[in-house]
């Protein structure tokens, strides 16, 4: 879960870039790259196996466990979309640009 948050920090300010070249808002772009994000870190904890001679409930967990990393991380690419198409000049919003911007 966290390398999935920290791929999605760093992938952040070169959305904003993109952003700044096209007519849609900030966080359209900061949204489409943290899906793309989760994407990618999902199909490759998906493609992971674990430990040799895992047994059947420790498998089960791991796959429990990585299912619900990425189902959470996609919830805060939603949490971006939500808030800014309701509020785009709203604090939460304008919060996550601004927090995006001064990782740059």
């Amino acid at each position: 879960m966290k390398r999935i948050i920290k791929h999605i920090i760093a992938f952040a300010p070169a959305a904003l870039l993109i952003s700044g070249c096209s007519g849609e808002p900030e966080w359209v772009a900061l949204y489409e790259e943290c899906k793309a994000t989760v994407t990618a870190e999902s199909e490759k904890i998906t493609q992971s196996q674990g430990a040799a001679g895992e047994d059947a409930q420790t498998k089960a967990m791991r796959e429990s466990m990585n299912t619900m990393a990425i189902g959470m991380a996609m919830t805060a690419c939603e949490m971006i979309k939500t808030n800014c198409e309701h509020d785009p000049d709203g604090p939460a919003c304008q919060a996550y640009i601004e927090q995006s911007r001064q990782r740059n």
